[in-house]
């Protein structure tokens, strides 16, 4: 290569980073070095580019899985030197994944690529850089693609592995580029990367179909079934922007999606085309984080659910995440979250406190309670009976605080057996179950909804303050009940 030429890779990775606009002029990049061909030659190219694309600073971080003893020790030192011989930074990182993955209960390649992105994110931070760049080639892409399809994938899945991530970090400067190309590199330069002796045997589900199942379909029936992998992964990219586009024009006009909420509202839903019915459902899972491992199955069934009638209807997505139709509405619900939401245990008004100052905070499951109290006199707003659902965004209540303390200390906790209602209007009392399907509270909020309980009544219902201690004519302080439901 002669002075201030770049070698074909190095251009070839040049216009890669130009197309889609992966590093501006005076960023700072982290890159994945494992000590392989791919993150070796990675390293090498942006060495080259750097005057060229303006790159401020390199910095390799090294994650060592600790899966491999004194193998795993020698990637570490060798990427190391390599990090050193070519101007870069150096951080490792060392991860004993076998015995995590077992604590989680999850596999080995789910943590290992967990651990991977969320260390390469700290160093990211630290050095102040603006990407992260790591290795995978043309290769890779097509792996990525025949897997998603043997185990269930639709439009979205068929586009593999991005280029760049859709927030700008994470780029792939040699994705388009093949893995012989890259071992050709290497060997030229005198590079010398080591190689995983993991990947060269198939203990895993990617290591079995690059070892096993390709070359078998390449010599059965494509020789270049890589070209046509990685081909339909950019024809399917083109039609899934296109379908994304779309989709996101539908979910932020006429408040379609709900963001606080997790909940889609059906009306009109059914009038979309059903490819971009399931796009708009596939773009949510992402809004949510629950698009790993999505199955083109698993959005099926969300159409299902979402275009039937009949409700309440259920189906589980993926990652502890379900959909869940009722009202006319979808909830994309988390499992882990409903528990959190609970109150543990009742959770007592500071009474005295509040007479004292006027004011107090305390938190109850999901909410933090800020609690004020006035005289009615000097209540500029005026006291309001008015109804506000229970499962309402924007909690805004008012009582009677000498009607609530006169029934017994009052208390913030979730429904219980029993537990019974007297709206507004109302002579007699009802069941707190029944109140919530005249309100049409949907039936996987009820249990977190907050009550306020006192003397054995109910008296506030989420938003809703009952007739026990709505203000009247005769109120002399006003109690004002705030919070956020998040």
């Amino acid at each position: 290569m002669k002075n201030g030429q770049l070698s074909q890779l190095a251009s070839a990775a040049a216009d890669c980073i130009k197309k889609y606009n992966m590093i501006n002029f005076g960023d700072s990049v982290v890159i994945g070095l494992s000590g392989g061909p791919d993150s070796v030659c990675l390293l090498s190219v942006l060495r080259e580019l750097r005057p060229v694309l303006g790159i401020k600073s390199i910095h390799a971080v090294h994650i060592n899985h600790m899966l491999r003893g004194d193998e795993s020790m020698g990637d570490e030192a060798f990427a190391k030197d390599v990090a050193e011989k070519f101007g870069a930074t150096f951080d490792a990182v060392r991860y004993d994944v076998k015995k995590m993955a077992a604590e989680q209960g999850a596999g080995e390649e789910e943590t290992g690529h967990r651990l991977r992105y969320m260390t390469f994110e700290i160093f990211r931070e630290k050095y102040g850089a603006q990407r992260i760049a790591v290795a995978h080639n043309r290769n890779d892409q097509a792996e990525t693609v025949l897997m998603r399809v043997i185990r269930g994938t639709g439009i979205h899945g068929l586009t593999g592995i991005e280029h760049i991530r859709e927030d700008g970090v994470v780029i792939r400067p040699l994705l388009d580029t093949d893995r012989s190309d890259i071992e050709a590199y290497c060997k030229e330069r005198g590079l010398e990367p080591h190689i995983d002796s993991t990947n060269l045997k198939p203990v895993y589900t990617r290591n079995r179909l690059r070892l096993n199942l390709m070359p078998y379909m390449r010599a059965e029936f494509n020789p270049r079934l890589d070209d046509a992998l990685t081909r339909l992964a950019a024809q399917a990219e083109e039609t899934d922007d296109f379908l994304r586009n779309e989709a996101l024009r539908y979910l932020d006009a006429e408040h379609h999606w709900n963001a606080v909420r997790s909940v889609l509202e059906l009306s009109g839903f059914g009038d979309l085309h059903p490819a971009l019915a399931k796009r708009v459902l596939t773009e949510i899972t992402e809004r949510i984080g629950a698009s790993h491992n999505l199955t083109a199955d698993a959005v099926e069934r969300m159409s299902d659910i979402a275009l039937s009638p009949d409700e309440p209807r259920e189906a589980d997505i993926s990652d502890g995440c379900y959909v869940r139709r009722s009202y006319g509405k979808l909830w994309f619900l988390r499992r882990e979250d409903e528990k959190l939401r609970k109150i543990e245990e009742p959770v007592e008004i500071p009474v005295e406190e509040l007479e004292k100052t006027g004011t107090a905070a305390v938190r109850a499951g999901f909410a933090e309670i800020k609690l004020t109290l006035v005289s009615s006199a000097d209540y500029a707003g005026g006291a309001r009976a008015g109804r506000q659902r229970p499962d309402a965004e924007d909690i805004h209540a008012e009582l009677d605080f000498g009607k609530l303390v006169a029934l017994g200390q009052p208390v913030f906790r979730n429904r219980r057996p029993g537990d019974r209602f007297r709206p507004v209007g109302m002579l007699g009392r009802k069941k707190i179950q029944d109140f919530f399907t005249d309100r049409k509270v949907p039936a996987q909020m009820r249990e977190s909804i907050i009550l306020l309980a006192a003397g054995g009544s109910i008296v506030l219902a989420g938003g809703e303050a009952g007739a026990d201690c709505v203000p009247d004519k005769n109120t002399e302080k006003i109690l004002i009940v705030e919070y956020v439901v998040n």
